[in-house]
């Protein structure tokens, strides 16, 4: 159990139907890379092999009563992977136009406080055969991992716990070496 920070907690707080705390990332893939087909049952098994590198991403928010302390972390005793890894389909061919409509309408819609704060779409029906990554997750975090970069190490051949290199544009890479960074995967 970890508690928010006051800064954390003001976000928090200022938050609105209008007004969310999350941020989003959008990550194009290229499945002819992959040594298996890409599907929502592969994504799923990789992020979920991959989360223990992310503790904080099996904690939901726990209110204090009454609001009379800040809101902890607390281990979701449910938590369902499946709930956060999604999948949706453009109509193919899928512009990038198309793609940053659909990212836009997901980006648009609040995430469950009653859950961890983060969900990742799969992307299918892209043109030439691409798909794409959407993921959304909250700026509250009080870890290690910047929410903009978080999953780095979910799209690297070899994660590791170790400390992180650079890409040439100053983005963590997740990884100890950039080799080991997949060349299937372009984020934005």
């Amino acid at each position: 159990m970890h508690q928010l920070t006051g800064l954390d907690g003001a976000f928090l707080a200022m938050e609105t139907s209008a007004v969310f705390g999350h941020v989003g990332s959008v990550c194009i893939v290229d499945p002819s890379t992959w040594p298996v087909p890409l599907n929502l049952a592969q994504l799923t098994e990789l992020v979920g092999s991959r989360l223990p590198l992310f503790p904080p991403f099996r904690r939901r928010l726990a209110e204090v009563p009454f609001g009379l302390d800040q809101p902890y972390w607390i281990e979701d005793p449910d938590f369902d992977l499946e709930y956060h890894v999604r999948e949706i389909a453009l109509p193919a061919p899928g512009t990038d136009a198309m793609l940053a409509e659909q990212a836009a309408r997901l980006h648009a819609r609040p995430l469950d406080r009653a859950r961890p704060l983060w969900e990742m779409y799969l992307i299918s029906g892209l043109s030439g055969g691409r798909m794409a990554a959407y993921t959304k997750v909250t700026t509250r975090r009080s870890t290690a991992y910047p929410a903009r970069t978080s999953w780095a190490p979910c799209w690297t051949r070899r994660p590791s716990r170790g400390r992180s290199r650079r890409h040439r544009n100053g983005s963590p890479t997740g990884c100890r070496r950039q080799s080991s960074c997949s060349p299937a995967v372009r984020c934005r």
